[in-house]
């Protein structure tokens, strides 16, 4: 018979004796002890060593962390620690081996550094070199836990464990670190940036560079390393300023930018850039995805934002970017969610077989279109106009198309970039202790126009028609004199089909006039509206005043409607009821 041998009894072995009754032979971090099957064959390529970090035993769910002590250093891993909360690690009885799982899951999380990251159902890595807490594929999780227990049977001197890293043991060792390896939240009110060369603290709204710390638990990086001195002059001279020719849209734009780098929008404002083709627009939000790295950015789909896994997306986002988008983009039912996205509201996003989860709108998000985009304003004028900032990108004649510009511009003056991007967070910290973006006049009334440009067909209404007891008009006049107001303010007329299904219940609002089949034009009856007409142009001895009375009235000039053929127009015979007295 077999001697009966476990982790208890005085001839037993635990973690911390083998099999002769001395202590394991320690391993050294970098590996180099190890056989070179320490990797199983099953997943190819090195794998990185453990580390050590601090185990505390509190029975909370959180039975580890990365603090450091009062002299600054970080006690060692005992596996005492481990076993008096979890018990030993491993136990052999009559020659079997017997895993305790919660034990080597905790000291797994400990001795590897891991954290679990909900919002993504992934581990996370913190790597010093980058200061990043790097997620984890599922395939690399398990691949570290394979090597982990291969070093954990040479501790204990036992290679029988070997045969035992089934998928089994793996998935449930990895299912209870989940609960044990909670991954912490950065401060709110503590401003960074991650650069590859440290950290950007800012004291009292000045940059300055500092070292790495786990603590800051960044998950984002920028692969630019800083310097205050490096300078961007062709990015400034060749890409913006022929675009941004008034130096307070180019003001605007590093200010905002610098909102981008600090992975915040205390502002809740988003940023639209209008402009014809080749004016430079999307290198810009190329450039600006470089800075920050493209973890950190999503692409925005306007048209899908109601759908059921579409926000999943955003988890651990900083940027949202819609660019080269339609100009009724911002008019899909979806992007109404535009304003929770950016407003600081809590959002429930659902995940594919992972349930629900909370998501924070407080993205930077940025909207490029050749067109003006209009807004899906519902009655919520105030709120747009709380949220918007808008550029309008010249396109500068003549100019040389460069191929790939915004990867060379990145490459050269990627450092210049990024301390220009810093510059301007430390003027929007400064400004937003005031509350919100300084916006010139100019900026004021481009943002107003858009939203008056958004409810142009209201405008209309409003403006161009008045109330007039014996006159008519048809729809097909009343949408070519809407096309002239447009024309004549410089904004983009909606579509017939909108036209026709938003002005019958403005003409009841503001007319008191119900759309009808029988406004007579040349022998024929068409749709239309009675009891109105358009406002004609002013001249001194006489002028007509619209029903809102607070702007001067434009000329209209509106050719008469064409009758419809008669062989287009279906007659229906109607037959008149009698009524009973």
């Amino acid at each position: 018979m077999k001697e009966k041998i476990t982790a208890n009894a005085p001839t037993g072995r635990s973690l911390t004796t083998n099999r002769n009754g001395h202590k394991p032979k320690a391993i050294p971090p970098d590996g180099t002890d190890h056989p070179a099957e320490d990797v199983t064959s099953s997943q190819p390529g090195s794998l990185p060593s453990p580390k050590q970090g601090t185990y505390t035993s509190d029975g909370s769910a959180q039975p580890f962390s990365f603090g450091e002590d009062q002299n600054g250093k970080r006690p060692p891993i005992t596996p005492d620690a481990i076993e008096q909360e979890h018990g030993p690690l491993v136990e052999v009885n009559d020659e079997k081996i017997r895993f305790n799982q919660p034990a080597i899951a905790a000291k797994f999380v400990a001795e590897y550094r891991i954290v679990f990251d909900p919002t993504i159902n992934r581990f996370r890595k913190y790597d010093p070199e980058s200061g990043v807490w790097k997620a984890l594929e599922r395939a690399d999780a398990r691949s570290l836990l394979v090597a982990f227990l291969k070093t954990l049977a040479d501790q204990l001197d036992l290679p029988g464990i070997l045969p035992l890293r089934t998928n089994g043991l793996l998935n449930a060792v990895l299912s209870i670190a989940r609960g044990m390896a909670k991954m912490g939240q950065p401060k709110d009110d503590e401003l960074r940036i991650h650069v590859s060369n440290g950290v950007i603290r800012f004291a009292d709204g000045k940059a300055h560079l500092d070292s790495f710390s786990a603590d800051d638990w960044a998950i984002h990086g920028c692969a630019i390393a800083y310097d205050e001195n490096a300078k961007c002059p062709r990015f400034l001279n060749d890409l913006l300023k022929p675009a941004l020719p008034d130096p307070d849209d180019l003001d605007l734009l590093q200010r905002w930018l610098g909102g981008v780098v600090l992975g915040r929008n205390d502002a809740q404002r988003f940023m639209l850039l209008h402009g014809g083709g080749q004016s430079g627009k999307s290198t810009v939000i190329t450039i600006v995805e470089g800075i920050i790295g493209g973890e950190a950015v999503a692409h925005l789909r306007t048209s899908h934002l109601n759908g059921r896994f579409e926000t999943q997306f955003f988890q651990r986002k900083t940027l949202l970017a819609a660019k080269d988008v339609s100009s009724d983009a911002l008019l899909k039912s979806g992007a109404k969610t535009i304003k929770s996205l950016t407003g600081g509201d809590l959002i429930e996003s659902e995940q594919k077989f992972g349930g629900k989860t909370k998501l924070f709108g407080g993205f930077n998000l940025v909207v490029t279109s050749n067109h003006r985009t209009l807004l899906a304003l519902d009655d919520d004028e105030s709120a747009w106009l709380r949220r918007l900032l808008v550029l309008e990108f010249l396109t500068t004649p003549n100019l040389v198309k460069i191929t790939k510009l915004a990867d060379r511009l990145l490459a050269e003056e990627g450092a210049g970039i990024l301390a220009w991007a810093v510059e301007g967070a430390e003027k929007l910290i400064e400004e937003l202790q005031r509350g919100d973006f300084v916006l010139s006049a100019k900026q004021k009334e481009r943002i107003q126009n858009l939203v008056l440009e958004s409810r142009s067909i209201q405008e209309f209404i409003q403006k161009g028609v008045i109330t007039e007891a014996k006159a008519d008009l048809t729809g097909e006049e009343l949408h070519d004199a809407y096309r002239q107001f447009c024309k004549a303010r410089g904004w983009m007329p909606r579509s017939m089909k909108s036209f026709k299904i938003e002005i019958g219940e403005l003409m009841v609002n503001i007319h008191d006039s119900h759309r009808r089949n029988d406004i007579a034009r040349n022998g024929q009856t068409l749709r239309g509206f009675k009891g109105v007409a358009l406002v004609r142009a002013a001249t001194p001895a006489t002028s007509r005043k619209s029903t809102a009375g607070d702007q001067p009235e434009l000329p209209l000039e509106v050719p008469p409607s064409t009758p419809r053929p008669p062989a287009a127009r279906k007659t229906h015979a109607v037959k008149s009821k009698a009524t009973k007295s």
